[in-house]
């Protein structure tokens, strides 16, 4: 009511009933830890599945997203994707594995903001544009960059503008057309709709359940309850550094869950 009364349209909430308990698993954490940051975090990614970690700011969500990304290397604890184990300590080593990462601050970290949209867009994926003597294929980037502007329904005045003169939604479009480019088998979305007016954030969710049911695995942190109980299968609550609870998104109210969030 509230989203409708302030924009005119409405965000389409539908609460998941999806069960991944036979599902294969895509990732696996045990007993991962990072001193003064957290401690034995244990949990799987099923495929296609969509897991939400919630939890106050200094909970130590978004530096154990940098360790699964190999922007923070964990101190103690074993990682397993496939199955297999695996030592992840650069971003290019998840990369290789699979692994995509939209950071909280797409502004930061996410964009390089006085760069155009196109080449934000095509900038994990240089590799497939080299034409002779190793430079970027002009053609090649065009039709990349113009095929994901119209995949995503980002709303631009063309591909060479700054990306910094797109709203905060049609960024973080930019910024998870990116990743999405590269074909990830798992993709960490930290914060995806932080900054973002709440008419755009409807498009989001819309791209991130199509994502999951196109085969990608998906890690949602939030701060909003409603965010994941609508959006994600199943719940961490993530408080001083370890994971306190799990829930199903069908057993806890959003009242509820952000009671026990600040406990």
């Amino acid at each position: 009511k509230l989203v409708y009364l302030m924009t005119g349209k409405e965000i389409s909430y539908s609460r998941s009933t999806r069960n991944f308990k036979e599902a294969k698993k895509i990732l696996e954490i045990k007993n991962l830890t990072k001193k003064g940051q957290f401690e034995n975090i244990s949990f799987s990614l099923h495929e296609k599945e969509i897991l939400g970690i919630i939890g106050p700011r200094g909970s130590g969500r978004t530096e154990l997203a940098l360790s699964l990304f190999g922007m923070n290397p964990p101190d103690s604890g074993e990682i397993y994707v496939y199955g297999q184990r695996v030592n992840i300590r650069s971003n290019q080593e998840a990369i290789r594995l699979g692994i995509g990462y939209v950071p909280e601050n797409r502004l930061l970290q996410g964009l390089v903001l006085d760069h155009s949209v196109a080449n934000n867009i095509v900038i994990t994926n240089l590799k497939k544009l080299l034409g002779k003597f190793n430079l970027i294929d002009g053609r090649r980037k065009r039709k990349l960059a113009e095929s994901a502007i119209k995949a995503f329904g980002i709303k631009t005045a063309g591909i060479e503008v700054p990306v910094k003169t797109l709203s905060g939604g049609n960024q973080q479009k930019v910024v998870l057309a990116k990743w999405i480019l590269t074909a990830p088998k798992i993709l960490i979305l930290d914060g995806p709709t932080i900054g973002i007016d709440v008419a755009a954030k409807g498009s989001i969710y819309k791209l991130i359940k199509d994502l999951s049911e196109r085969g990608v695995s998906i890690i949602l942190i939030s701060d909003e309850p409603a965010e994941v109980i609508n959006n994600c299968d199943r719940i961490l609550l993530m408080k001083n550094g370890r994971i306190q609870e799990e829930f199903s998104p069908n057993e806890i109210t959003e009242e509820e869950l952000n009671r026990k969030i600040k406990e």
